[in-house]
């Protein structure tokens, strides 16, 4: 049997030429790979007219072929007794992405065993990880790690498109940005963005062609009410030098800073229950004294005896800013009922404004006992 040549996956081998007077010369090729995380061996055998059996085999280590360290993939020689040189080849799957390789072809015959020249190549890495990604506007929330694949970010109103860059782990890694295909750390074409969210995908495909990660990121592109809030409680939270989130409670009072906002209490100072809402005068004629809390009011009626309202505070922004104030009631303080009427405003002092409710008779066939203000953010 005579090996005459033999090409593999992964790089590029120096030929070395055997001479020996029984076999003729053996040659070590370039290696290539076929691509999906597999590699191809390639080579010829000259059988010499006598049967002939041929393998690829391959290791971990140099020189160390023989199982346990090595394996082998038997390739067919057709045919297996000509006298020319004849093309045998196979692919090779389920490699460790990164890791070089060693291999040799073997052929075996009546006149004995023949190796060829041994050769390496680097199995395609498996890394689909990215390295880095950023949006032309607006701020990844969580910050950007490799191992996080979801992010969410929101941009004005104004922002009308946005260009992703990202950037791969592994330099031979390709990605597609929403199915067109991307650069590496060169920022896309602009993106349009809707307004409401909007779903980019960045699907990273690994060097062995087969390992894929995908990264999900919303943009939320805000409404011109969402602008006009974000606005008015970032400016508002810089006022009392807070935390600028709406469910935060610094002052530990129980009322989130959104509460506080829209009810024109100070977030800074532990109200506790204590900050009451303050007026003189009647429904008919009332002055706004002081911000607070929402409570109940009664005051006497010639047609019903007594006139009971829910008293709160609102912002007189609240439709600019699309902020909402949804009025409850309720008998036992679990089956809630929103209010059939529309507030009243009484009094306006400067950014706030006193709104009145009238109490309704029943809630689902029982006396009304108790309201609430449900406060909604756009």
């Amino acid at each position: 049997a005579v090996i005459v040549g033999v090409t593999g996956g992964g790089q590029m081998l120096v030929a070395r030429v055997l001479t020996h007077s029984a076999f003729p010369p053996v040659v070590a090729l370039q290696a290539s790979s076929s691509g999906s995380g597999s590699v191809t061996l390639n080579g010829t055998v000259n059988p010499r007219g006598k049967a002939t059996t041929a393998a690829f085999e391959y290791s971990l280590f140099d020189g160390f072929f023989n199982a346990p360290a090595g394996q082998s993939a038997s390739v067919t020689v057709t045919p297996n007794d000509g006298t020319t040189p004849q093309a045998v080849s196979t692919t090779l799957g389920g490699l460790q992405g990164g890791s070089t390789y060693y291999y040799r072809l073997t052929a075996t015959s009546a006149d004995g065993t023949s190796h060829s020249t041994t050769g390496s190549f680097v199995a395609p890495a498996t890394n689909a990880d990215l390295a880095s990604l950023t949006l032309s506007t607006g701020t990844l929330s969580p910050a950007f790690a490799s191992g996080t694949t979801t992010y969410a970010a929101t941009v004005p109103n104004a922002t009308s498109s946005v260009t992703v860059t990202a950037s791969t782990a592994d330099p031979v890694a390709s990605f597609t940005l929403n199915g067109s295909a991307g650069v590496s750390g060169s920022p896309s074409a602009p993106l349009n963005l809707n307004v409401g969210a909007n779903v980019l995908t960045v699907l990273v495909t690994a060097a062995d062609a087969a390992t894929t990660k995908s990264y999900t990121l919303t943009v939320t592109r805000l409404t011109t009410q969402q602008d006009a809030f974000e606005a008015a409680f970032g400016s508002w939270a810089g006022t009392h030098s807070i935390p600028a989130g709406e469910s935060h409670d610094p002052d530990g009072d129980g009322k989130t800073n959104l509460e506080e906002f829209a009810f024109g209490t100070n977030p800074g100072s532990n109200s506790s229950g204590t900050d009451v809402l303050g007026f003189i005068g009647a429904f008919a004629g009332a002055t706004l004294t002081e911000t607070g809390q929402p409570t109940v009011h009664f005051e006497p009626s010639a047609t019903s005896g007594v006139d009971r309202r829910a008293l709160f505070i609102r912002r007189t922004d609240h439709a600019l800013l699309g902020l909402s104030y949804v009025v409850e009631f309720s008998a036992n303080l679990s089956d809630w009922q929103p209010s059939a009427a529309s507030p009243s405003s009484l009094a306006i002092s400067g950014d706030h404004e006193l709104v009145s409710v009238k109490y309704p008779l029943f809630v689902r066939g029982r006396p009304a006992r108790f309201f609430r203000v449900r406060i909604i953010a756009p």
